[in-house]
């Protein structure tokens, strides 16, 4: 009967601790001297969460959603570093290009939203951009 309690009260406390952080994934600049990523938003997530490029080096996202009616977005936006990206993601990949013009750390999210519920940034559709010398 205790295992059973064990068990259980493991799965809630995997639930109250919330999805886990990916490890940060660093773009590698491909022959033709751009940085590439993949990237795949769902049900409240993007995966990778977290995203590490090189300042002043091309970037090309390549961007979809998982297959559902669930309307997902990405935003990614830092005049500093001159990235303004606002785009709807659909199941075919989108390309998105920008080159990052400074150092730093940046939020992208979706900005998706029904109706009386949280957002989906509020829900955890949320990642990091790091731009590193």
């Amino acid at each position: 009967m205790m295992a059973r309690y064990k068990g259980w009260l493991l799965g809630v406390a995997l639930l109250l601790a919330g999805p886990a952080l990916s490890a940060p994934l660093t773009a590698t600049i491909a022959a033709d001297g751009v940085q590439r990523v993949h990237i795949k938003g769902g049900s409240h997530f993007f995966n990778p969460d977290h995203i590490v490029v090189k300042v002043g080096v091309p970037v090309e996202l390549v961007v979809s959603k998982e297959p559902g009616l669930v309307p997902h977005s990405l935003v990614i936006w830092s005049p500093r570093a001159g990235i303004d990206v606002d785009i709807t993601l659909g199941e075919r990949e989108t390309r998105v290009n920008f080159t990052p013009r400074a150092v730093g750390s940046i939020t992208f999210y979706c900005q998706e939203k029904l109706l009386f519920f949280a957002s989906h940034k509020e829900k955890g559709m949320v990642g990091t951009l790091e731009v590193v010398e």
